[in-house]
């Protein structure tokens, strides 16, 4: 045990009203055909907000059903949301996307929207042939994630969910305990997506401290319509067997392999849709992601969700986290200069790595951990899998985040990708590398006391993630 310690000492880089309202089209009895959300619906559903709040009635009518269209013409369309218009002022965005919702002969969203005076709450529903059957807006309040109603829950009370206890790869030589939740109120095959941990040991929920960021992304997901695998790290349920080995130790053996072994899981559970598995990967589970899904191949993930990833190498990452640290340390300054001169040395040794045969970095150490683990990182640049990857990508990134920062990761990333039409890319102000709200005041640099404060994902990444899984077609 006393060899993982450097398994260890990175696991943190882990890281008004009116009364009367549109309703039209949802009570005449219909066909009822199996009803199932699909991508396309979602999307729709975003279209039509969209092109309402823009006054295209008629494009927001040709997402009518015939029934619908008999019933709500554009000129009654524009009558009935010119008031709530009028007395909500200027749109804000989007605010909450849970995923959908099958209820009788309908896919049903509901998907809140912020304007300048209050919020919006749409109700949209769909036919099973993905055309618009019944319509419904409300203002409400403004959607806030900081509400202690809102930003505080991530979905907890179990009832709303399906959790099965699972075991991966249960007859080989690593298995791991793990979770799949299911929604409840939604029709398989489900959407679904594999968590993966950032570095060093880690349980399912990610915990950090008091702090459990997986188990609040895969219950918010669950409950907008997305099933979500999560596992314990091989690192934290077999640290004692991967002493044997360890200056052989890769990424690979750490977190990559049983990425994969995940995904053929839920491949081969008939309940989850094979063509819409998705990966999430947080720090170094980001980091790797593009290499984990090029050998998944074509047929594996169906696109990638980057919660605070790189580009970057981690040696270059450790060297400016340090840098920081040391920063806003309340060291002496003669102790501060034998700290800095101590990690310049690791520098050095870490641009060494492309010159070390294997053997050499087999026997060398680089910031307490062995040399190889950087050198076969190193050897497989990530850059090189952005650059081929066609597939849907989605970028994360909380602007208080010290550990990843939005100036050199992020950025990082749009040099590579941000140009494509595959790529969303956005930011998160306040949150930190957990994306959680940062505990440091105005004016306050965030530091590692910031992970002690308990709290949870912010309900935007949440909603920002399953909207963008429920979108993909």
């Amino acid at each position: 045990m006393k060899r993982m310690r450097w398994m260890r000492a990175c696991a943190v880089f882990l890281a008004a009203a009116l009364t009367a309202l549109l309703t039209v089209g949802c009570s005449e009895e219909r066909a009822q055909p199996t009803l199932v959300p699909r991508p396309e619906m979602g999307e729709a559903a975003q279209d039509l907000i969209q092109n309402l709040v823009g006054e295209k009635y008629d494009l927001v009518v040709k997402q009518f059903d015939d029934q619908l269209k008999g019933a709500l013409t554009e000129e009654g369309l524009k009558t009935a949301w010119e008031p709530i218009a009028a007395s909500s002022g200027a749109y804000e965005g989007v605010a909450d996307t849970p995923g959908a919702v099958v209820e009788g002969d309908y896919v049903v969203y509901r998907i809140t929207c912020n304007f300048e005076n209050n919020g919006v709450l749409f109700t949209i529903s769909f036919t099973a042939d993905s055309f618009v059957g019944g319509l419904y807006m409300k203002p409400v309040d403004r959607f806030d994630p900081n509400d202690d109603d809102v930003a505080n829950t991530t979905g907890r009370p179990a009832a709303d969910l399906w959790s099965e206890d699972v075991v991966l790869d249960k007859d080989g030589k690593y298995p791991l305990p793990g979770k799949l939740t299911l929604p409840k109120d939604a029709s398989p095959p489900y959407p679904a997506v594999v968590l993966v941990q950032g570095s060093g040991p880690s349980d399912m929920d990610e915990t950090v401290y008091g702090n459990k960021p997986f188990l609040d992304i895969a219950e918010g997901l669950t409950m907008r319509g997305v099933a979500v695998l999560r596992y314990d790290k091989r690192t934290y349920a077999h640290a004692d067997k991967l002493t044997a080995d360890l200056n052989r130790f890769t990424v690979m053996d750490e977190t990559m392999a049983d990425a994969l072994i995940a995904l053929r899981m839920l491949q081969r559970d008939d309940r989850i849709d094979s063509r819409r598995i998705y990966l999430v990967g947080h720090s170094l589970g980001a980091m790797m992601a593009p290499r984990i899904d090029d050998l998944a191949g074509d047929t594996g993930f169906s696109g990638i969700v980057y919660l605070a990833g790189s580009p970057r190498t981690l040696t270059e990452i450790l060297y400016d986290q340090n840098l920081y640290l040391l920063e806003i340390n309340n060291t002496g300054e003669e102790q501060k200069q034998e700290l800095l001169t101590a990690i310049n040395a690791e520098r050095d040794k870490a641009e060494q790595l492309g010159e070390m045969s294997a053997e050499d970095a087999q026997r060398a150490l680089i910031y307490q951990m062995p040399a190889y683990y950087f050198k076969e990182m190193n050897d497989h640049p990530t850059e090189d899998y952005l650059k081929n990857n066609k597939k849907p990508m989605f970028f994360l990134q909380g602007t208080a985040d010290f550990q990843i920062t939005v100036e050199k990761d992020f950025e990082a990333y749009r040099a590579i990708v941000g140009d494509r039409e595959n790529v969303t890319m956005k930011t998160y102000e306040g949150l930190n590398h957990l994306f959680m709200q940062t505990s440091a005041k105005e004016g306050e640099k965030p530091g590692l006391s910031d992970y002690k404060q308990e709290g949870y994902v912010d309900r935007r990444v949440i909603a920002d993630i399953a909207g963008w899984v429920l979108a993909q077609s």
